[in-house]
Protein backbone atom coordinates (compact mmCIF):
# COMPACT_ATOMS: atom_id res chain seq x y z
CA UNK A 1 0.00 0.00 0.00
CA UNK A 2 2.77 2.50 0.99
CA UNK A 3 5.48 3.41 -1.61
CA UNK A 4 7.44 5.74 -0.20
CA UNK A 5 8.04 7.40 3.13
CA UNK A 6 10.40 9.44 4.01
CA UNK A 7 11.52 10.43 7.95
CA UNK A 8 12.39 13.62 8.47
CA UNK A 9 12.67 14.09 12.54
CA UNK A 10 12.39 11.76 15.22
CA UNK A 11 12.89 11.92 18.93
CA UNK A 12 12.05 10.91 22.83
CA UNK A 13 11.83 13.27 25.04
CA UNK A 14 9.52 16.47 27.35
CA UNK A 15 7.53 18.77 25.33
CA UNK A 16 8.94 22.00 25.83
CA UNK A 17 7.03 24.54 28.48
CA UNK A 18 4.07 25.72 26.30
CA UNK A 19 4.79 23.30 23.63
CA UNK A 20 2.31 23.56 20.39
CA UNK A 21 3.21 21.95 17.27
CA UNK A 22 1.63 22.24 13.83
CA UNK A 23 2.29 19.26 11.73
CA UNK A 24 2.96 21.31 7.95
CA UNK A 25 0.74 20.28 5.46
CA UNK A 26 2.92 17.47 3.95
CA UNK A 27 4.26 16.02 7.12
CA UNK A 28 2.47 13.26 8.91
CA UNK A 29 3.45 12.28 12.79
CA UNK A 30 3.82 9.05 14.63
CA UNK A 31 3.22 9.80 18.65
CA UNK A 32 3.51 7.41 21.62
CA UNK A 33 2.71 8.81 25.01
CA UNK A 34 4.79 7.53 27.95
CA UNK A 35 2.95 10.65 30.36
CA UNK A 36 2.37 13.86 31.42
CA UNK A 37 -0.18 16.17 29.88
CA UNK A 38 -0.67 17.15 26.38
CA UNK A 39 -3.35 16.07 23.21
CA UNK A 40 -4.79 17.65 20.08
CA UNK A 41 -8.00 19.96 19.67
CA UNK A 42 -10.44 18.40 17.42
CA UNK A 43 -12.19 21.49 16.56
CA UNK A 44 -12.85 23.41 19.72
CA UNK A 45 -12.33 20.78 21.69
CA UNK A 46 -9.07 19.32 23.15
CA UNK A 47 -8.55 15.84 23.15
CA UNK A 48 -5.78 14.64 25.45
CA UNK A 49 -3.59 11.49 24.83
CA UNK A 50 -4.02 8.45 26.22
CA UNK A 51 -0.53 7.04 27.88
CA UNK A 52 0.83 4.16 26.39
CA UNK A 53 -1.32 4.96 23.56
CA UNK A 54 0.22 5.70 19.96
CA UNK A 55 -0.97 8.01 17.43
CA UNK A 56 -1.24 8.93 13.87
CA UNK A 57 -1.56 12.53 13.51
CA UNK A 58 -2.39 13.78 10.03
CA UNK A 59 -0.85 16.64 8.17
CA UNK A 60 -1.72 20.03 9.75
CA UNK A 61 -2.79 18.31 12.95
CA UNK A 62 -2.56 20.96 15.96
CA UNK A 63 -0.99 19.50 18.98
CA UNK A 64 -0.29 20.90 22.38
CA UNK A 65 0.45 20.04 26.24
CA UNK A 66 -2.47 22.68 26.59
CA UNK A 67 -0.67 25.38 28.95
CA UNK A 68 2.77 25.49 30.77
CA UNK A 69 3.52 23.05 33.69
CA UNK A 70 5.83 23.92 36.52
CA UNK A 71 6.69 20.44 37.52
CA UNK A 72 8.24 18.27 34.61
CA UNK A 73 5.98 15.11 35.72
CA UNK A 74 3.23 16.72 34.18
CA UNK A 75 4.78 18.05 31.29
CA UNK A 76 4.31 15.40 27.97
CA UNK A 77 6.81 12.56 27.49
CA UNK A 78 6.84 11.49 24.55
CA UNK A 79 8.58 9.49 21.36
CA UNK A 80 7.99 11.16 17.76
CA UNK A 81 8.47 10.83 14.51
CA UNK A 82 7.41 13.11 11.37
CA UNK A 83 7.54 11.87 8.04
CA UNK A 84 6.78 12.20 4.55
CA UNK A 85 4.02 9.43 2.99
CA UNK A 86 3.42 8.51 -0.57
CA UNK A 87 0.72 7.69 -1.95
CA UNK A 88 -1.05 10.42 0.94
CA UNK A 89 -3.64 9.73 3.61
CA UNK A 90 -7.08 10.86 3.79
CA UNK A 91 -8.11 11.79 6.89
CA UNK A 92 -8.22 15.10 8.99
CA UNK A 93 -8.44 12.99 12.32
CA UNK A 94 -5.63 12.05 14.41
CA UNK A 95 -6.03 8.08 14.19
CA UNK A 96 -5.02 6.05 17.79
CA UNK A 97 -3.93 2.53 18.57
CA UNK A 98 -3.55 1.06 22.14
CA UNK A 99 -0.09 -1.60 21.54
CA UNK A 100 -2.11 -3.68 24.05
CA UNK A 101 -4.48 -4.96 22.12
CA UNK A 102 -1.93 -6.54 18.97
CA UNK A 103 1.06 -8.28 20.19
CA UNK A 104 2.55 -6.92 16.30
CA UNK A 105 1.65 -3.46 17.46
CA UNK A 106 3.30 -4.31 20.81
CA UNK A 107 6.71 -5.33 19.50
CA UNK A 108 6.55 -2.29 16.72
CA UNK A 109 5.70 0.33 19.70
CA UNK A 110 9.06 -1.14 21.35
CA UNK A 111 11.38 -0.60 18.32
CA UNK A 112 9.83 2.62 17.88
CA UNK A 113 10.71 3.59 21.59
CA UNK A 114 13.92 2.35 20.98
CA UNK A 115 15.43 3.87 18.63
CA UNK A 116 13.37 7.23 18.64
CA UNK A 117 15.40 7.43 22.29
CA UNK A 118 18.75 6.93 19.84
CA UNK A 119 18.21 10.09 18.10
CA UNK A 120 17.07 14.10 18.22
CA UNK A 121 18.24 14.28 14.07
CA UNK A 122 18.42 11.30 12.51
CA UNK A 123 21.29 11.74 10.12
CA UNK A 124 23.34 12.48 13.07
CA UNK A 125 22.70 9.44 15.18
CA UNK A 126 20.84 6.71 13.56
CA UNK A 127 22.84 4.33 10.88
CA UNK A 128 21.83 3.33 7.58
CA UNK A 129 20.54 0.27 9.25
CA UNK A 130 18.59 1.43 11.51
CA UNK A 131 17.06 4.42 9.59
CA UNK A 132 15.99 1.49 7.37
CA UNK A 133 14.54 -0.38 10.51
CA UNK A 134 12.59 2.79 11.50
CA UNK A 135 11.26 3.33 8.33
CA UNK A 136 9.59 -0.34 8.37
CA UNK A 137 8.36 -0.10 11.56
CA UNK A 138 6.23 3.09 10.75
CA UNK A 139 5.45 1.70 7.68
CA UNK A 140 3.95 -1.47 9.33
CA UNK A 141 2.43 1.00 12.39
CA UNK A 142 0.81 3.30 9.72
CA UNK A 143 -0.93 0.48 7.66
CA UNK A 144 -2.57 -1.47 10.55
CA UNK A 145 -3.83 1.92 11.85
CA UNK A 146 -5.67 3.17 8.94
CA UNK A 147 -7.04 -0.82 8.45
CA UNK A 148 -8.14 0.17 12.08
CA UNK A 149 -9.85 3.73 10.86
CA UNK A 150 -11.42 4.99 8.17
CA UNK A 151 -9.18 6.98 6.81
CA UNK A 152 -8.23 6.15 3.10
CA UNK A 153 -5.10 6.74 0.95
CA UNK A 154 -4.77 8.28 -2.26
CA UNK A 155 -4.92 6.10 -5.09
CA UNK A 156 -4.52 8.50 -8.26
CA UNK A 157 -2.03 7.09 -10.20
CA UNK A 158 -0.52 10.14 -11.69
CA UNK A 159 -0.82 11.83 -8.17
CA UNK A 160 1.22 9.08 -6.59
CA UNK A 161 3.73 8.97 -10.02
CA UNK A 162 4.04 12.57 -9.74
CA UNK A 163 5.23 12.55 -5.92
CA UNK A 164 7.53 9.87 -6.67
CA UNK A 165 9.77 11.54 -9.21
CA UNK A 166 9.37 14.71 -6.99
CA UNK A 167 10.47 13.30 -4.06
CA UNK A 168 13.48 10.82 -6.10
CA UNK A 169 14.33 13.22 -8.69
CA UNK A 170 14.90 16.85 -6.48
CA UNK A 171 18.64 17.23 -7.56
CA UNK A 172 17.68 16.50 -11.42
CA UNK A 173 15.74 19.99 -11.30
CA UNK A 174 12.77 18.35 -12.91
CA UNK A 175 10.21 20.71 -13.71
CA UNK A 176 6.77 20.54 -13.99
CA UNK A 177 6.28 20.16 -17.40
CA UNK A 178 8.47 16.92 -17.09
CA UNK A 179 7.12 15.64 -14.61
CA UNK A 180 3.22 15.78 -15.96
CA UNK A 181 4.52 14.20 -19.28
CA UNK A 182 5.83 11.31 -17.99
CA UNK A 183 2.37 11.07 -15.97
CA UNK A 184 0.61 11.71 -19.38
CA UNK A 185 -1.22 15.20 -18.63
CA UNK A 186 -0.53 18.40 -18.97
CA UNK A 187 0.72 20.41 -16.91
CA UNK A 188 -2.85 22.06 -16.28
CA UNK A 189 -3.91 18.59 -15.92
CA UNK A 190 -1.61 17.69 -13.04
CA UNK A 191 -2.16 21.14 -11.67
CA UNK A 192 -6.00 20.13 -11.54
CA UNK A 193 -5.12 17.02 -9.80
CA UNK A 194 -2.64 18.66 -7.32
CA UNK A 195 -5.21 21.18 -6.32
CA UNK A 196 -7.97 18.47 -5.58
CA UNK A 197 -5.95 15.93 -3.12
CA UNK A 198 -3.63 18.37 -1.96
CA UNK A 199 -4.46 21.45 -2.06
CA UNK A 200 -2.21 23.48 -3.88
CA UNK A 201 -0.49 23.41 -7.63
CA UNK A 202 2.33 21.35 -8.23
CA UNK A 203 5.10 24.26 -8.02
CA UNK A 204 4.00 25.19 -4.69
CA UNK A 205 4.72 21.63 -3.64
CA UNK A 206 7.65 21.00 -5.22
CA UNK A 207 8.86 24.33 -4.16
CA UNK A 208 8.15 23.69 -0.37
CA UNK A 209 9.73 19.95 -0.39
CA UNK A 210 13.24 21.46 -1.66
CA UNK A 211 12.86 23.71 0.83
CA UNK A 212 12.51 21.19 3.62
CA UNK A 213 14.86 18.90 2.42
CA UNK A 214 17.53 21.55 2.25
CA UNK A 215 17.21 22.74 5.67
CA UNK A 216 16.96 18.91 6.85
CA UNK A 217 20.51 18.53 5.22
CA UNK A 218 22.12 21.65 6.74
CA UNK A 219 20.97 20.63 10.11
CA UNK A 220 22.75 16.95 9.10
CA UNK A 221 26.09 19.28 8.65
CA UNK A 222 26.59 19.32 4.95
CA UNK A 223 27.87 22.43 3.30
CA UNK A 224 25.27 24.48 1.40
CA UNK A 225 27.30 23.68 -1.91
CA UNK A 226 26.35 20.30 -1.67
CA UNK A 227 22.82 21.26 -0.35
CA UNK A 228 22.02 22.88 -3.28
CA UNK A 229 23.43 20.49 -5.41
CA UNK A 230 21.03 17.63 -3.97
CA UNK A 231 17.87 19.96 -4.30
CA UNK A 232 18.28 20.77 -7.54
CA UNK A 233 19.62 24.43 -7.29
CA UNK A 234 22.24 25.61 -9.40
CA UNK A 235 24.43 27.15 -6.57
CA UNK A 236 24.17 28.01 -2.96
CA UNK A 237 23.20 31.57 -3.45
CA UNK A 238 20.13 30.85 -5.52
CA UNK A 239 19.43 28.21 -2.33
CA UNK A 240 19.81 30.60 0.09
CA UNK A 241 18.01 33.49 -1.74
CA UNK A 242 14.90 30.54 -1.91
CA UNK A 243 15.00 29.77 1.89
CA UNK A 244 14.45 33.69 2.81
CA UNK A 245 11.62 33.79 0.45
CA UNK A 246 9.79 31.52 2.02
CA UNK A 247 10.02 33.25 5.22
Amino acid sequence: MIKYCEIRVAGSELAPYNWQNTVNNHTYRILYKHSGLGGYWLGETQIPFKTGFLYLIPACANIATYSSYESDERRLNHSYVNFELIPPIISNDVLEIDPNENPSVRCAVEVLKSLCAKCYRLNLNLNEDELKYLEDTVVFLIETMIKKSNALMVKDEAIITALQIMHSELKNRVTIADIAKRCYLSPEGLTLKFIKYLGEPPYSYLKKLKIRTALQLRDSGMKLDAIAAECGYSDASALLHAIRNTK
